[in-house]
């Protein structure tokens, strides 16, 4: 049972009484295995903002002169101001940024 997506098993014969409790752990387990998807996924993506707003900072800070903590801050007034996540403004600058080098 330790194999990848296997979340249960019963050995021959299978009774009745074995099955149902058997059905409602792989149905808890597959709940579990569904939530730490997601969580994964969720995970995954904030990792992937976070880079793509650091690389933003770093393009602001460097054209402009300005502190990290500045640079930050454009990004979330644009955000802000656009009403669009930092995720989107800051790929919108590295894309800018890429498409002007």
């Amino acid at each position: 049972a330790q194999e990848e997506h296997i979340l249960g098993f019963l050995v021959k014969p299978v009774t009745e009484k074995e099955l149902v409790p058997a059905i409602a752990i792989v149905m808890r387990r597959f709940a579990e295995f569904e939530s730490l998807k997601k969580e994964n996924a969720s995970l995954q993506q904030t990792l992937q903002d976070r880079k793509v707003i650091e690389r933003a900072k770093g393009i602001l800070m460097r054209q402009a002169s300005i502190t990290e903590e500045d640079a930050f801050r454009r990004l979330q007034k644009l955000a802000r101001d656009k009403r669009t996540k930092l995720a989107e403004i800051a790929a919108a600058v590295v894309t800018a940024n890429e498409a002007l080098s």
